[in-house]
């Protein structure tokens, strides 16, 4: 018998990454740092195979500035979402907001907790938090089923896309979907401060499109798929001095055990807590199964109650990955990881 409400879902996996930079080494201080290129860059990475980057290049050498790409959805919501998003050092996606309302790790909880959100931001003036647009699309000329993903932090880029979608979409009575389009990267002239610049952005080539075609392919039903996940943070548009560092804290020297000492003894402080359930997502946990098994682990009821030699000994234990000998009493009344949304590949994930 099929389950309700997962057996009918169908979700596309995700083939690579397509980026718009590439990694140099700073002259002066030896350092990495990206650098936008106007070209599209494929190469294996965490994110790409080494056959996927391949079958890329080989259908697209010599620095492409135009791919061809079908949309696998007719809803933009689905194949490029757009928000503001915060990072923390561990990768871990904590805020994530429209402009008007964000949803935000709280640090002492680890719940996630609704907030306002505005371009004013403290965050966004310090360049931690960035507005991100994943867009994700097929390949026609590339052997494979599965989706490609660009992540855009430029306005000019976002704003294009939207509105060749929109048009689009206006033509064709809603349809996109499997539409055969031109993704391009585009010189654009601006002028930030007064000061005259060349940039790269994203457009759709529309002035390439045979309208008949695109009449013809919108009458054609479309099946709906569920796309990948989107959350992990695109490195290429938070340099490392730019992500807020949440994992530096500093640790008893007595590796966290319980002892007389009037400072261990002190209730955790918040950031503390905060690490802990970023090691926990780390491991698949929800802040709810972390709070479990810290409350089995050191017979309190309440993280309030945790003390700084609690908390610096349950760090060393979630940093091994919970690999000591508490781990199967511990382990045996958890959710397995494999089946708990808790997985950062599953659409439900609270990040």
């Amino acid at each position: 018998m099929p389950i309700h409400g997962i057996s009918d879902k169908r979700r596309l996996s995700r083939v690579g990454k397509v980026r718009l930079g590439i990694k140099k080494i700073s002259e002066k201080n030896g350092k990495e740092y990206p650098a936008a290129v106007d070209y599209f860059v494929v190469n294996e990475d965490d994110s790409t195979s080494e056959m996927a980057a391949l079958m890329f290049n080989r259908a697209y050498p010599n620095q492409p500035k135009a791919i061809d790409i079908v949309f696998p959805s007719d809803n933009p919501e689905d194949f490029f979402p757009q928000w503001y998003k915060r990072y923390g050092s561990s990768k871990g996606l904590i805020c994530k907001g429209d402009g008007i309302t964000a949803t935000r790790l709280d640090e002492g909880t680890g719940e996630m907790t609704e907030i306002e959100c505005t371009p004013e931001c403290e965050y966004i003036a310090k360049k931690h938090c960035r507005p991100v647009g994943s867009l994700q699309f097929m390949i026609p000329h590339i052997s494979g089923l599965g989706v490609w993903q660009i992540d855009t932090g430029s306005y000019n880029s976002i704003v294009n896309l939207n509105s060749c979608i929109d048009a689009i979409k206006a033509v064709t009575g809603g349809r996109i979907a499997f539409i055969p389009l031109k993704l391009v990267i585009r010189a654009r002239e601006v002028q930030p401060n007064g000061t005259k610049k060349t940039i790269h952005v994203l457009d759709i080539a529309m002035e390439e499109l045979d309208l008949r075609k695109v009449v013809t392919a919108a009458k054609d039903p479309s099946n709906t798929f569920a796309l990948p996940a989107h959350e992990e943070k695109p490195e290429e548009l938070y340099p490392k001095s730019e992500v807020v560092d949440t994992e530096t804290i500093e640790l008893p020297e007595n590796e966290g055990q319980a002892n007389n000492s009037g400072d261990d003894n002190e209730p955790a402080p918040a950031k503390w807590k905060s690490k802990i359930f970023a090691l926990g997502h780390e491991l698949g946990k929800k802040p709810d199964e972390v709070k479990k098994i810290a409350y089995k682990r050191y017979g309190f009821d309440s993280m309030a109650k945790m003390i700084k030699s609690q908390a610096g000994d349950f760090i060393k234990f979630l940093e091994k990955g919970m690999g000591d000998e508490n781990m199967p009493e511990v382990m045996s009344e958890e959710v397995p990881l494999d089946l708990d949304e808790g997985d950062p590949g599953f659409l439900g994930a609270p990040f």
